[in-house]
């Protein structure tokens, strides 16, 4: 709580926690998966704040935003409706509402809470849902296939547009934008005329480009092992004078 109580004064509005998960009864393979994903959630995290940084949001920080450790302040809840009413990923969505809003978000790994590797999800899309995947599966053959480091350089020189346009209130950039995500060029004015803020917008960009095929074309998606690969040789190149970076630090890493 006190670690809470320190973000009360300041202009933070909305504060995410790390989550320890104790991987005490997954399946080899399913806790292999789980290292992995984590682990590279850890080094996307890095990377959007060496190349795209927030002041409110600056490293070491984490990538959960998930129910069992967030904290809103009251005018904030209130300001941006407060908790959407879904079945499931109703915190996901929360946070999602707050980006929208412009709400400043931190990522605090000082802050932390564990929980359970449950198998037994309590809804279709909830976190025991993928682990309970990955246990059934249990193939080496599988391939958890996420955004490699070049294709995530691509995506956030064109998110640096867009937080340069909208400080500008200059939408100059968008043609750039669009060539570089492989987007028509309407469409991405358009996102530029319809979203109140860049966190907003490239928060929207990113779903898009999830199913965009051109994009997906040019950029194709890879093994979680080698994106992991790639981006741990990236950090291994930065002087460290530039990178903090390290593998033991306390952001959303399993527990144990």
């Amino acid at each position: 709580m006190a670690q809470l109580l320190q973000f009360i004064p300041g202009p933070i509005d909305f504060i995410c926690g790390a989550v320890a998960v104790s991987c005490d009864y997954l399946s080899d393979f399913a806790r292999i998966m789980f290292d992995a994903k984590e682990r590279y959630l850890l080094y996307r995290s890095k990377l959007e704040a060496y190349l795209l940084p927030e002041i409110h949001d600056p490293w070491p920080r984490h990538a959960a935003n998930s129910g069992p450790n967030m904290a809103l302040k009251k005018g904030a809840y209130i300001k941006i409706g407060g908790m959407p009413a879904l079945g499931c990923l109703e915190d996901s969505a929360l946070h999602q509402r707050a980006v929208y809003y412009g709400l400043k978000i931190r990522h605090a790994p000082g802050i932390e809470v564990e929980t359970s590797a449950r198998l037994q999800s309590r809804v279709a899309r909830g976190f025991g849902n993928e682990l309970q995947f990955w246990s059934a599966l249990d193939d080496e053959s599988f391939i958890y296939a996420v955004e490699g480091l070049k294709k995530m350089q691509v995506r956030l020189k064109a998110f640096t547009l867009v937080k340069s346009a909208y400080l500008s209130k200059n939408p100059v950039k968008m043609e750039e934008i669009a060539s570089l995500l492989k987007l028509p060029k309407p469409a991405v004015f358009s996102l530029f005329n319809a979203y109140p803020n860049y966190r907003a917008m490239n928060q929207r960009l990113f779903t898009v480009l999830e199913k965009h095929r051109l994009w997906q074309k040019a950029y194709p998606n890879k093994s979680v092992l080698e994106a992991n690969a790639e981006l741990e040789g990236f950090f291994a190149e930065i002087p460290s004078t530039e990178s903090n970076f390290s593998a033991k630090a306390p952001i959303h890493i399993p527990a144990g």
